[in-house]
């Protein structure tokens, strides 16, 4: 049965717009917490789903209301949990910032409106008691950033700096709820060894908007497997000491990155580079060395393999610095995760969120110029490595990336230094017959489908594949298909 509002929710700008209210679920002792968004109609009127299956057959059995007993709670409990070592009813606490169901809907206004957070903040103030032993929060989706951290997405710091969910998922933040200041950083934050009384907090997507979106389910299932080795000081490591100066031998492996002015004459204007590589054990080498320290290293092999993110941008700088006949073997992290990841993004912030081994850093371009640049050459070499793994186990990527990947390196390169000789007829014709291809493929679909279907449209594809078409079911046994 569901439960009236408490008291405590007189004052609440969502209080005449709901009547029923959904309490946290606490777990003495627990030192995770994971903060949702607000109850659903299952939620609310106090029912557990125990099965679902792709033809819409649901079982459910009563419960008292709480947090995440719907179809998002299912999964959670199955799927997530486990990935972060957790066990629902038993080390795991469960919250909303908001805990009623505004007009009885589950969608609220954007986490900008300023009614919605005034209702976060009388919510949690009023609501929010979690077990002493909290030590981190899973902050899932807009709304439980806001409420966890005070961030929303506005103020970004520039390049497309995302300071939304999209941009703090993966990463660790610290307990910072409103009405309190947004954080300034000026350093790469590094949570306390020390006991404090304020939790850590990792951003994810709500589980919810993954059967929108499902391409990032591998992405999230990556951000609940940080938790045993956040709750036990294995990440994020430290940001490591920067040296100012090159070193005294080029490494035969590393990561390399600038920042630079475009000239008045064209050409570009240096302002520092980044060069970092791991040792044996791990240990970290970083380098950032400003333009006015541009001394020779005193040895340079003559053959060196360096990794870029987005090569076209840094490679003529690097030559720059070295011998006229060093051989420069080249890897690029965004290239070779375009390969493996073609759905994913590829910018250097999202690759860090994924295979970074220290924290954010991409948001201190303004505030700390030097370890926002550091930070990219370090992010580089650690996305490198494990994405190397991933390579090196498909001949197929290997050679989609060699041969026609990176390749376009050069010539994008020459393009931009020198433009590209084309002639416009040619062009505009294969323009042409590319839009009349894809107009005809979308009329068929359209004809196949009975419905104006929008092939560039994920959300209708997945849609019409999976839900009219079934193609994830064998047509004769009916049961789900094998990869």
């Amino acid at each position: 049965m569901p439960l009236p509002k408490p008291p405590t929710c007189h004052g609440c700008p969502f209080n005449t717009f709901s009547r029923w209210f959904t309490p946290d679920e606490y777990v003495e002792g627990a030192e995770v917490l994971v903060l949702s968004q607000n109850p659903g109609e299952d939620e609310e009127q106090g029912r557990r789903l125990t099965h679902y299956d792709m033809d819409g057959r649901r079982s459910y059995e009563p419960c008292q209301p709480s947090p995440l007993t719907g179809t998002t709670g299912y999964d959670l409990t199955r799927k997530y949990l486990p990935l972060a070592g957790l066990e629902r009813g038993k080390d795991v606490s469960l919250a909303n910032p908001i805990r009623c169901r505004p007009h009885g809907r589950n969608d609220l206004p954007p986490v900008t409106d300023k009614t919605l957070r005034q209702a976060v903040e009388h919510c949690q103030f009023h609501h929010y008691k979690p077990p002493a032993s909290t030590r981190l929060v899973i902050a899932e989706g807009a709304y439980a950033l806001f409420a966890s951290t005070g961030e929303d997405g506005t103020e970004s710091p520039g390049h497309k700096i995302n300071r939304g969910v999209e941009g703090w998922r993966g990463w660790l933040l610290p307990w910072n709820p409103p009405p309190r200041a947004r954080v300034t950083f000026n350093d790469v934050w590094v949570p306390s060894s020390t006991p404090s009384s304020s939790p850590w907090v990792l951003p994810t997507y709500h589980l919810a908007y993954l059967y929108r979106a499902p391409w990032y389910t591998p992405v999230s299932q990556r951000d609940w497997s940080k938790v045993q080795a956040i709750l036990q000081g294995k990440w994020p490591e430290p940001f490591p000491e920067i040296h100012p100066l090159p070193p005294e031998t080029w490494p035969r492996r590393s990561a390399f990155d600038t920042e630079f002015y475009p000239g008045a004459d064209g050409t570009d204007q240096l302002v520092r580079y980044s060069l970092a590589w791991r040792g044996r054990q791990g240990e970290p080498y970083l380098h950032v060395v400003e333009a006015d320290n541009l001394v020779q290293p005193v040895t340079i092999p003559p053959e060196i393999t360096t990794v870029f993110h987005q090569v076209e941008s840094d490679v003529g700088h690097l030559r720059g610095l070295l011998n006229p006949g060093t051989k420069v073997s080249i890897e690029d992290t965004m290239y070779l995760h375009a390969v493996l990841w073609p759905d994913l993004d590829h910018t250097l912030d999202f690759l860090g969120s994924l295979y970074a081994r220290t924290n954010r850093w991409k948001h201190l371009l303004r505030t700390n110029p030097r370890v926002y640049s550091g930070g990219d050459a370090l992010g580089t070499w650690d996305s490198f490595v494990p994405l190397e793994a991933e390579r090196d186990r498909d001949p197929r990527v290997r050679r989609v990336y060699y041969e026609y990947q990176l390749p376009l390196a050069s010539i994008i390169h020459k393009s931009r230094r020198y433009g590209l000789r084309v002639v416009p007829d040619r062009v505009d014709a294969a323009l042409r017959s590319f839009d009349t291809a894809q107009a005809d493929q979308e009329m068929a679909a359209q004809a196949h489908s009975g419905w104006p279907i929008n092939l560039g449209s994920s959300q209708q594809v997945a849609r019409e594949l999976y839900e009219v078409e079934a193609v994830h079911l064998n047509p004769i046994t009916g049961r789900v298909r094998r990869a």
